[in-house]
């Protein structure tokens, strides 16, 4: 990530990066310092030269109360531009070119304490600012988020909050792309629940071993699915990865890279 982040900062792109959410295990303090800002791959010289930082809330945040979360990770100098009018770290954002509109979800939030997290919730104002926003100009409309709206091996996950909350633009087919994470996976699904591009990018830290092949005729249908591994502990683990989005005026091209720098697959989304 390091090495894509030094290429576009050399040729003069703007360059932000994004983490989807999920700091193992628990989302302590502590974990958020070893396990996440200390190897992040954005430099303080590199946020100095323009580089912006994202973070989404996660399950896993929330197990310990989002304290690290909202104090640690947010309170951290290179995710200082996540923040909301008052000044205070906000866990939904928005980017926004003259094309394109980004905006960064927060579907772990849950007024519930007793929650154990695996299905996304989403509170108020989230689903009411996109709509605002998707109505508000023409430009394309990209969400990220932590939890999935489809998936292929984890319906038990699948909840109805998302999809209502969203359906006025969902329905609309207003939203071309959403990556999302949860899953350790990544995969790449066909139009499906009102997305054109709905994309599943959650292998960027905890091992895992190799999903089974999907059936043909799989719903939603799979067109990519990260198969290539690495052996660990006598057992063959699913490499890890992350998605480049290198944005033009009217599409974006989409590499996914392995941890060991090996582009798995590339796309473009219009």
């Amino acid at each position: 990530m390091q090495e894509w982040i030094g290429e576009a900062l050399g040729a003069g792109r703007q360059v932000h990066v994004i983490h989807l959410g999920d700091i193992y295990y628990s989302g302590l303090e502590t974990e958020d310092q070893r396990r996440f800002l200390d190897p992040w791959p954005v430099t303080p010289e590199q946020a100095g030269a323009g580089v912006t930082s994202w973070s989404l809330n996660g399950n896993h945040d929330m197990y310990s109360g989002g304290f690290g979360y909202f104090g640690t990770v947010l309170g951290d100098s290179r995710f200082r531009h996540q923040r909301s009018p008052d000044g205070k770290p906000t866990s939904f954002f928005r980017l926004r070119s003259s094309s394109w509109d980004f905006i960064g979800l927060d579907t772990a939030w849950d007024t519930d304490v007793t929650s154990a997290g695996q299905i996304a919730v989403l509170q108020d104002p989230q689903g009411g600012y996109v709509a605002q926003t998707a109505g508000g100009s023409a430009r394309r409309l990209v969400l990220f988020s932590h939890h999935p709206l489809v998936s292929f091996y984890d319906k038990s996950d699948l909840g109805s909050t998302l999809p209502a909350k969203l359906a006025p633009v969902l329905n609309a087919n207003r939203v071309t792309a959403w990556w999302w994470g949860h899953e350790h996976r990544a995969i790449t699904y066909q139009t499906a629940g009102g997305v054109r591009y709905p994309r599943c990018l959650g292998h960027g830290s905890v091992p895992v071993l190799p999903d089974p092949d999907q059936p043909p005729g799989s719903t939603p249908a799979i067109t990519w699915h990260s198969t290539r591994t690495v052996r660990e502990d006598g057992q063959h683990r699913t490499r890890f990865g992350f998605a480049a989005l290198d944005l033009q005026p009217d599409q974006i091209e989409a590499a996914y890279v392995d941890d060991d720098g090996h582009v798995a697959h590339t796309e473009t989304i219009t």
